[in-house]
């Protein structure tokens, strides 16, 4: 239902590269399932915890090569130096990424909770 939710709310599209191939996309949390669990949040599920990527972002976000940073009340898309030599994840810096629709306001927070705090 998660993944569902997701694509509704991103009208099945991948808001950092613009893939509209729902085959491709998976439902990602913004913080990890595990540190949801643990702080007994309830609804772990809930579109304003996740994020729609295609499953090569998805990867690199939890591997911690993409991150997110909210600047100037925009959420930007954050690249590793390491993928800077890469032409496929490059230009992904500094993308804007537009919530998903139906839940800004919390998604924002949520985003703003997770990857500020290490920037």
């Amino acid at each position: 239902q998660f993944r569902a939710d997701l694509l509704e709310a991103y009208g099945n599209t991948c808001p950092i590269t613009g893939c509209k191939i729902a085959e491709a996309m998976e439902a990602a949390h913004i913080s990890p399932v595990g540190k949801l669990e643990d702080e007994k949040n309830p609804n772990i599920y809930h579109p304003s915890l996740g994020i729609l990527l295609r499953a090569d972002i998805h990867r690199l976000v939890d591997s911690e090569f993409i991150s997110f940073q909210i600047k100037d009340s925009q959420v930007i898309v954050l690249v590793n130096k390491i993928l800077q030599n890469d032409s496929m994840y490059r230009d992904y810096n500094g993308t804007k990424v537009k919530p998903p629709k139906g839940y800004e306001k919390a998604w924002k927070e949520n985003i703003k909770k997770q990857y500020n705090s290490k920037h």
